[in-house]
């Protein structure tokens, strides 16, 4: 992401909250936030990354950097960790959801809980489906093949004029494109663990 120097930001949270400034330290400090999300990053390695707006003006910056922080954190902007949650940034070849996360897309719930503690929207069953079978005991034919039949099975995926579509194959390749979507969301969502 380019920045331009004197020129205000915009960024939006997760939670679709607008934080807007002009500051290039706190600019590059959510730049990079974001480019590492939902990884955390250690505070003395953020504050490596930033740039110092005017030389010898280390602990204005800093102070600066820890307020700007804090508004972030309120505004739903950041999370501060004690303890770095255990998750995964990609999805492996033996995916696994958390234990959590997959009980409660097996209960059929429309959010599940992140390992960064946020309540995730799951509003479709076919997400939900793939969510309640990530313990780590599938590979990804495996759940694009169990998924592709309980697709057909239950009519989940329909045409344009909203009949069910049942050729395999057709679904198949439907469900491809899906999984990896949902893995990825998945992914970034914090809802994969090792």
């Amino acid at each position: 992401m380019q920045l331009a120097a004197g020129a205000p930001a915009t960024f939006v949270s997760w939670k679709g909250v607008r934080l807007t400034t002009n500051e290039p330290g706190i600019k590059a400090a959510l730049v990079s936030l974001w480019d590492r999300s939902p990884r955390p990053v250690p505070f003395p390695e953020l504050v490596g990354q930033i740039p110092v707006t005017r030389p010898g003006d280390d602990d204005e910056a800093l102070d600066r950097l820890r307020g700007m922080l804090l508004q972030a954190h309120e505004a739903g902007f950041v999370d501060f960790f004690q303890h770095v949650p255990a998750f995964v940034p990609k999805a492996g070849g033996r995916p696994v959801a958390s234990p959590l996360v997959r009980l409660q897309a097996e209960l059929g719930d429309t959010e599940v809980t992140s390992l960064l503690h946020r309540n995730i929207r799951i509003e479709d069953e076919v997400t939900r489906f793939v969510l309640a079978r990530l313990d780590g005991t599938r590979d990804l034919e495996a759940l694009a093949r169990e998924t592709t039949e309980a697709v057909v099975a239950r009519g989940l995926v329909t045409d344009k004029e909203g009949s069910p579509i049942t050729d395999p194959v057709r679904v198949r390749t439907i469900v491809d494109e899906v999984l990896a979507g949902i893995l990825e969301r998945a992914a970034r969502e914090a809802l994969l663990t090792a």
